[in-house]
């Protein structure tokens, strides 16, 4: 039999409640890591289309580039009134696709910006629920040898 009955009811309940709470946090602590993971993923595929869309944009900047300096050339020698107004055309179509792609990579970059920064944040939480999963670990075997001391025969 117990030494004392009501002590081995404490310590036992005790245990149980600090068991629970451990069970909780460790839920929770999975549940955070599987979306950090979830979320590191994510950063690297917006990434890629970040580095694709500078791609893009450095291509359309480059043929901007040539259509203005073929323009520039194209006004300084004889070149005939109508010839000049297409590449005027291509000038500022290549212009417009090229402000087009400019937003489009700052648009990837500032959101690859915000991922980083929550990634950061989800980091910190992780690291903070291992801590914190570890202290109560600390406690639940504590409880479990009072439970034990107490409840000997």
């Amino acid at each position: 039999m117990a030494k004392d009955p009501e002590k081995c009811r404490e310590a036992t309940r005790k245990f149980n409640i600090a068991v629970s709470n451990w069970e909780l946090k460790a839920q929770e602590y999975n549940f955070t890591k599987d979306s950090y993971e979830s979320s590191y993923s994510n950063y690297n595929y917006e990434k890629l289309k970040r580095d694709s869309r500078k791609t893009e944009y450095s291509s359309a900047k480059n043929k901007y580039e040539a259509a203005k300096k073929a323009l520039d050339n194209a006004r300084w020698k004889d070149t005939p009134p109508d010839q000049i107004t297409v590449l005027e055309r291509r000038a500022d179509a290549a212009e417009r696709t090229k402000d087009a792609k400019q937003r489009s990579y700052e648009s990837a970059r500032d959101k690859v910006s915000r991922l980083k920064d929550y990634l950061d944040e989800q980091k910190r939480r992780v690291a903070g629920l291992k801590q914190e999963l570890e202290g109560r670990r600390i406690v639940k075997e504590q409880l479990q040898r009072n439970k034990e001391i107490a409840c000997a025969n």
